[in-house]
């Protein structure tokens, strides 16, 4: 491990910390290190990482900036580490995202900015917070790989993230052709369809979920490839001269899939938390030398077994997006983005960042435009910082001042009130005093100045609005300058109104700093475009839209596009995919128990059947929830008995729950000596006696189902059946034995509606669950035999299947020969194929799974059934199947097929060579690195893979508990108990009864469910999390804001309207509820609008049911927080952490829009990062 060093042209010439600046000349903190060299020297990366930022910035009125500047993110040791390379002599050409190497050119030395000479100024980043590049070491070699997140390619069709594989294995069913791992045609198919069948259940359309739609990444990666259509190639069939649109275009995704770190070297370690730094040192060493032995024990344990040694604990893979949609489709509609990695024409357009210059009024009107006036002449490549950010308020940072100083912003007292809400301050002009009203001045047109050259004199203006073409770039003293081509939409306006243009300003100079760069046309067009520099993605990134593929039987003789939509998804490995998931199967053996997260059944498990009610409780019986009752499917009540009782011999009464100590339940009349009762309160030192439901110590089991809605306390209406005992017993697993082996995730199982779930007198959950065709009944979570747990590492239920090296011609032989219609000369031949095809290990697991009527063929119509079988879609799933690519190879194998085919389909099988030649891309891709040698690859079934790794509902870090809410907050006593008074207490208890002072572990339950489904899944994101809702929530003791929320009605509050808060009551309506509190009746209406319920008529079910109070605050989290333009978050509050993961300071401006309770907030941060050893 070393620090960086540029190289031998540099010499550093001022280190980190306290100097004097060489141009304010104060004494000032340096971030970096000043390394000089000549103009143009060559600048390189200090380590593997992505291009998080590049752009210019200068502050004109302090003389500082870092000028042209590129921002790298790198991945070090698990944790985010940025670099800074500042006063580049120009942009660097690399993009955002684009991934660079160590050592490779990312840009020159130059002097742009606040700079006294050329030079490099170089930072690392930490935490948001610059450290001394003297003093950090990076790693050695490439940085190691990592698997990184996952996603499923689209959300569900109302918005909704698919919570697991269930309802996409739902939504699969629909297919109408395009199956995993054999098509409809009887040839190997590598991937799965989505088509308008599927496009029922999800989110498939180009702008069904705004700026979330799309095509999305499933897993963090790299895009090496793609290919654009201008608009779909026809493929004609000579019959009735008809055509069918198709798309050829596909991104192309490489991933890594990282096995963590070794088990056994983590068992070997030594807890160093309070070692002294002598100790780290030596124990640093023991730990390299412990894993070269672990790493040896393995290759001998290999060799002496006769297995292959593979050094690497990776497996690279890509997923295949193939048929999307062509360049005209954008056109057609300017809303649909597109892809960030296109290579293209771009053209500028002036927005509102660019049009701060104004025309100038004509001499004859009397205006004061002093101030407009000596702005006009700032040359705008020296002047103000770039914005880094608008906040929640509408508050820009003052040029030359710190944008993230909060102390500047006036925080409001309750949470979600917007800053200003007041009148100006000093305002005395009375209300009806005569204000004399001037003409109206002549309208000034706003634009960018336009010149004869770089910073020469003004000619126009281009007008706001304005997009153009640029037909040359200049840099200039570090800014880039660019002279007008082409104006596409817009105009010049004069300097001065009412003045003619100058015709030279139409090819003038504008300056591009603040200009809005839109993407124009992608090229090259039609042709594989491999990337130089692959462009990181992550998972759920939108990499394109759904094209269009029309089949035959859609041909027209003038075909449009929208006839049939389709997208084709693949994913594959040219690894050595069996011995990497060995390396993982002996991985996930040593994994401790709470890692696992599959349940596996096994082959011949049998389940269990309820018993038979043994007990009946009467009409007019009363029971109770007893103390230690569960939910689910059967619930245990205590019976209780109607009783006159002596008040002297109840204790510990509590008025919120009617109870006593003993667990009688008042019934609300008092009783007197002569047994005369009475409900009046006020004479209760009278009435000394009480009247109660007593229990009877008896306990027993019922189906909610089955007891009917009354009030507590109430006689039962009608006869309930009852059990003595916990109706599941693991002796009644009497279900047929399961033929098939099954697999399901944790995640999913706990989702299952609450009759498809139980939890026993132990406290172990069970769930009713279909395990083959007969094998029908409950598992229960430990302890049931020919079961158990797995880690996704362990890949249960995968196995291994091969073609055999079998051709298209041997698969369409077989299919003649088993249908009997080969032709005389043809038999011996087929027959050879036929048996060939028997043989091959895919085609005996295949037709085992599918041939269900036997007869040794496969029909469209079972290959169909089995998609709609969740058992069989399962199976199929598990599969990996290793055959030849069908995006390669040529035509050979497929003109093999002509003698069969054209007796067959005649002029059909001519067109789809065509199709099959044109689709093909394999060949134009092999000059990416790490792609496969060979045409014969392993598959894996998208969805199986995804939902292998996606399911796990347990995690093994990072974990929020009861125990660590306890721990962490000091909260001895219950949760949301509605306030720090008694009469907050009160309200709170009769408007949320739900939540108020609700079972800790149903609350960790629903946070849990929420930041899973939400995707707030780091450990930093579920740090931050807790320690933002802890304070807005008042410390968890209220979901509701305690003011009355008047101040939000319109006239009271500058913002009202605006908020769409309408109506005097709608402040109070839509005040704060929720963790997070949701204010605002639009945020309300855009909270539903995702969610499906709506909220706005019923916005008290946000405070008043936990899973909508968990819910909206991770919505909140995602979509809605205050800081959209920094890290480029877009609102989402993940992606602030993911860049800066220890700034509570900026996290909290984005929940809060101030910094309301930061000191709190990051003592209980740190509190849960110490607790799960993120320090």
């Amino acid at each position: 491990m070393a620090t960086y060093h540029p190289g031998p042209e540099y010499q550093k010439s001022s280190s980190f910390g306290r100097r004097v600046h060489p141009i304010t000349k104060k004494a000032t903190g340096h971030g970096g290190d000043d390394w000089r060299a000549p103009n143009n020297t060559p600048i390189r990366a200090a380590y593997d990482g992505v291009v998080k930022d590049n752009r210019f910035q200068y502050n004109a009125a302090s003389g500082t900036g870092w000028g042209n500047f590129i921002l790298l993110e790198h991945d070090i040791d698990g944790k985010t580490v940025l670099t800074r390379y500042a006063h580049m002599i120009e942009r660097s050409p690399l993009a955002k995202g684009t991934k660079v190497t160590r050592g490779q050119q990312i840009g020159k030395v130059g002097s742009t900015g606040g700079s006294t000479g050329p030079h490099l100024h170089f930072e690392v980043i930490e935490n948001g917070q610059p450290i001394n590049p003297s003093g950090f070491d990076f790693p050695d070699g490439e940085a190691p790989a990592k698997s990184g997140g996952w996603s499923y390619p689209f959300a569900l069709a109302d918005g909704k993230e698919a919570p697991h594989v269930s309802a996409y294995v739902q939504a699969m069913a629909a297919a109408e052709d395009g199956f995993f791992p054999i098509g409809a045609n009887s040839l190997w198919h590598g991937g799965i369809h989505f088509s308008d069948e599927t496009g029922r259940a999800l989110a498939q359309g180009p702008l069904q979920l705004a700026e979330r739609s799309g095509v999305r990444c499933i897993a963090d990666g790299e895009v090496v490839a793609y290919r654009i259509n201008k608009t779909y190639p026809a493929v004609e069939f000579r019959k009735n001269a008809s055509k069918a649109l198709y798309s050829t275009g596909f991104t192309l995704v490489r991933h890594t899939l990282v096995l963590p770190q070794s088990t056994r070297l983590k068992a070997e370690q030594a807890d160093l938390s309070q070692a002294s730094l002598d100790d780290q040192a030596t124990a640093a060493q023991v730990e390299a030398a412990t894993a070269r032995r672990i790493t040896e024990d393995d290759k001998k344990a290999k060799k002496d077994s006769g297995t292959a040694v593979s050094a690497a604990e990776t497996l690279v893979y890509y997923s295949l997006y193939m048929h999307l949609l062509d360049w005209r489709g954008y056109r057609a509609d300017t809303k649909i983005a597109p892809p960030s990695f296109w290579k293209g024409k771009r053209y500028y357009k002036v927005g509102s960042r660019a049009a701060t210059d104004s025309q100038t009024a004509p001499p004859h009107e009397e205006q004061a435009h002093s101030d407009d006036a000596s702005l006009q002449d700032v040359d705008p490549s020296t002047a103000g910082l770039d914005s880094l950010d608008t906040f929640r308020y509408g508050l820009e940072p003052a040029p030359g001042t710190d944008p993230f100083d909060l102390s500047r912003l006036q925080v409001p007292e309750f949470p979600g009130e917007p800053v200003g809400s007041g009148g100006e301050a000093g305002d005395t002009t009375p209300a009806d005093a005569a204000v004399p009203v001037p003409a109206p001045p002549a309208v000034l047109g706003k634009g960018i100045n336009i010149r004869r050259g770089p910073r020469g004199a003004k000619l126009g203006i281009l007008a706001a609005g304005t997009r153009f073409r640029v037909a040359e770039i200049k840099t200039e003293k570090g800014a880039q300058w660019g002279r007008i081509g082409e104006i596409i939409e817009g105009s010049v306006l004069p300097t001065v109104v009412e003045e003619a243009v100058d015709p030279a300003a139409t090819q003038g100079w504008v300056f591009l700093r603040d200009m809005e760069t839109v993407f124009d046309e992608p090229d090259p067009l039609d042709q594989v475009v491999v990337l130089e520099q692959p462009v990181a993605v992550k998972a759920g990134d939108v990499i394109g839209q759904v094209g269009e593929y029309q089949p035959f039987g859609l041909a027209r003789a003038s075909p449009s596009p929208g006839m049939r939509s389709m997208l084709h998804l693949e994913v594959f490995s040219g690894g050595d995919v069996p011995g990497f998931i060995g390396r993982c199967r002996a991985y996930a053996a040593t994994l401790p128990e709470d890692e696992r997260t599959h349940l596996v059944l096994e082959q011949g498990v049998t389940l269990v059947t309820p018993t038979q009610a043994d007990l009946k409780l009467a009409v007019g019986e009363v029971i109770g929830p007893a103390k230690s009752s569960p939910g689910g499917a059967w619930i245990k009540v205590s019976r209780y008995q109607l009783k006159v009782v002596d008040k002297s011999t109840l204790t510990g009464y509590d008025a919120k729950t009617n109870r006593y100590k003993d667990g009688s339940i008042f019934t609300g009349w008092y009783v007197n000596a002569a047994n005369e009762r009475t409900q009046d309160a006020g004479k209760r030192n009278v009435y000394t006696r009480r009247e109660v439901h007593a229990p009877t110590g008896q306990e027993c089991w019922v189906e909610p189902a089955s007891v009917p809605v009354q009030a507590p306390g109430s006689p039962l209406t009608v006869e309930v059946p009852a059990w003595s005992a916990f109706p599941l017993q693991l002796a009644n697993a009497k279900s047929p034995p399961s033929t098939q082996q099954r697999v399901m995730a944790r995640a999913e199982l706990d989702a299952r509606v609450e009759k498809l779930t139980a939890v026993d007198a132990e406290g172990k959950r069970w769930w009713r669950v279909e395990a083959h065709r007969e094998t029908v009944g409950w598992v229960r979570e430990k302890d049931h035999p020919k079961t158990r747990w797995e880690s996704p590492w362990a890949w249960p239920g995968f196995e291994f299947v091969e073609e055999g090296g079998l051709r298209p011609l041997d698969l369409f032989a077989w299919q003649v020969y088993q249908r009997g219609r080969s032709m005389m000369g043809e038999r011996a031949d087929h027959k050879m194929r036929a048996d060939k095809v028997r043989n091959s290990s895919l085609h005996r697991k295949v037709y085992e799974l599918l041939d269900t009527d036997g007869d040794g063929n496969l029909t469209p119509a079972e290959l169909k059934a089995a998609q709609k079988s969740p058992m069989l879609a399962r199976h199929l799933q598990h599969l990996i199947a290793r055959y030849e690519s069908e995006w390669g190879g040529g035509m050979e194998k497929w003109t093999e097929l002509d003698r069969m085919m054209l007796r067959a389909q005649g002029a059909e099988w001519s067109g789809e060579k065509v199709r099959i030649e044109q689709l093909q891309w394999w060949d134009a891709a092999k000059g990416v690195k790490d792609f496969p040698a060979g045409l014969e690859v392993y598959h894996f079934h998208p969805i199986g893979l995804l939902s292998n790794f996606m399911g796990a509902r347990k995690r093994s870090c990072c974990q929020i508990t009861v125990e660590l809410l306890d721990k962490v907050l000091g909260k001895s006593g219950p949760y949301f108990d509605g306030g720090p008074k008694a009469v907050h207490q009160a309200e709170f208890a009769r408007i949320a009864p739900n939540v108020h002072e609700m079972d800790k572990q149903k609350f960790v339950d629903l946070l849990n469910a929420g930041l899973d489904k939400f995707g707030i899944t780091g450990c930093y994101h579920r740090a931050h999390f807790l320690a933002q809702c802890f304070h807005e929530s008042d410390h968890f003791r209220t979901t509701i804001e305690y003011s009355s929320g008047e101040y939000l009605d319109p006239g009271r509050h500058a913002d009202a309207e605006k908020m769409g808060n309408t109506q005097v009551g709608d402040g109070p309506k839509y005040k704060g509820k929720g963790l997070i509190q949701l204010t605002w009746k639009n945020n309300y209406q855009r909270f539903s609008d995702y969610i499906g319920h709506d909220f706005v008529s019923d916005p008290m079910a946000v405070a008043t049911d936990m899973k909508n109070s968990v819910e909206a605050s991770c919505w909140y989290w995602r979509f809605n927080g205050t800081v959209h333009k920094k890290h480029d978050a877009k609102g989402d509050i993940n992606k602030l952490i993911d860049a800066e993961p220890n700034n509570v300071t900026l996290v909290t401006l984005a929940v809060n829009g101030g910094d309301n309770g930061l000191a709190g907030r990051k003592t209980l941060f740190n509190a849960v990062k110490k607790e799960w050893g993120l320090e």
